[in-house]
């Protein structure tokens, strides 16, 4: 643990489970006074004695992790942050519920086919806009 803290640093004190971003550090007579936003950005003060220091864990950057195990953390992280966005309810292209049954063509075929309705072509693959035809991508 170091014995100064500052603006910037990853800490995390003593329970809780994840770390926090230093943005502020006032020196005191009998240690520091940190302002670290959390996980989600909340600013918290925290009181640390200058004997209770080492109960804030500090992340120091070494470049030492190996790549496929900091990969695996960002991979983590990246789900995490879509989960509390929303994000994680849709289906992704890696999710097998979003591959269509057999013998349907998928959301694009279907959304081809509606359009293709819409405007009265019989043919699924032809959208049309007014009076003028155009060849939908198949």
């Amino acid at each position: 643990m170091s014995d100064r803290f500052e603006p910037g640093m990853r800490v995390r004190p003593r329970g809780w489970s994840e770390f926090g971003v230093v943005e502020d550090v006032i020196e005191t007579p009998t240690g520091w006074r940190l302002y670290v936003n959390d996980s989600a950005g909340h600013p918290v003060k925290i009181e640390v004695e200058a004997d209770g220091a080492a109960d804030i864990e500090v992340l120091h950057s070494d470049g030492g992790a190996e790549p496929k195990l900091l990969l695996a953390g960002l991979w983590a992280e990246w789900m995490r942050s879509a989960r509390r966005n929303g994000e994680g309810d849709r289906p992704r292209v890696d999710d097998s519920s979003a591959v269509p049954p057999p013998g349907r063509s998928g959301v694009r075929g279907d959304a081809a086919a509606a359009a293709a309705a819409n405007c009265g072509s019989p043919d699924p693959h032809v959208v049309g806009s007014n009076s003028t035809w155009l060849a939908a991508a198949g």
